[in-house]
């Protein structure tokens, strides 16, 4: 469904809905980073220092 056939009353709550599910995903992606850089990598090397 495309947003312009939704109803003006359908759109608010949804983008309300939408902007929590950026921030719990902006969250937990900054979770799996930290988790990530922490275990040395995807591989698990921790010889390879990956800084930001």
């Amino acid at each position: 469904l495309a947003p312009m056939q939704m109803t003006p009353d359908l759109v608010r709550p949804t983008t309300n809905s939408f902007s929590k599910i950026r921030g719990l995903a902006r969250a937990s992606l900054k979770n799996i980073a930290s988790h990530v850089l922490s275990s040395g990598g995807p591989g698990g090397d921790n010889t390879s220092s990956h800084t930001t």
